[in-house]
């Protein structure tokens, strides 16, 4: 869970860097929420998937079924475009979206790679207490 938080909280960290960087001194700011919203659409999007009672290992990876908190997504979402798009050029909506999509996925797949390995060293030694 703390490396998690930590996740999280690095990629808010780069939205806001993302934001400062392309907001041209002040002159765009991003909306209100922008963020939380993009993390409760892509928290939606994981539930719907997951309770359609498909199999979405293949489509991402297995990640979304596996990953409570970061998105997940291969693909930019539209959402979060249409919510900078409100502020900043569209061409800066779909940079910074598509910036935040690829290090959220990154985040996942470490966070993914450091927890299954725990879990086969956590199954070895169950092997052996046995």
């Amino acid at each position: 869970e703390l490396a998690r938080f930590q996740a999280m909280k690095s990629l808010r960290s780069k939205y806001a860097r993302l934001i400062s960087k392309h907001g041209e001194g002040g002159k765009h700011k991003a909306p209100p929420l922008a963020f939380d919203r993009w993390l409760a659409r892509s928290a939606l999007t994981r539930a719907t998937a997951n309770s359609d009672g498909g199999d979405h290992e293949n489509e991402v990876g297995g990640l979304m079924s596996r990953e409570p908190l970061l998105p997940t997504a291969e693909k930019t979402n539209p959402g979060l475009i249409a919510d900078l798009s409100r502020t900043f050029p569209r061409e800066v909506a779909v940079s910074v979206s598509d910036t935040l999509t690829a290090s959220s996925r990154m985040a996942a797949e470490k966070h993914d790679r450091t927890f299954r390995k725990s879990e086969r060293k956590e199954e070895k030694g169950d092997e052996y207490a046995t």
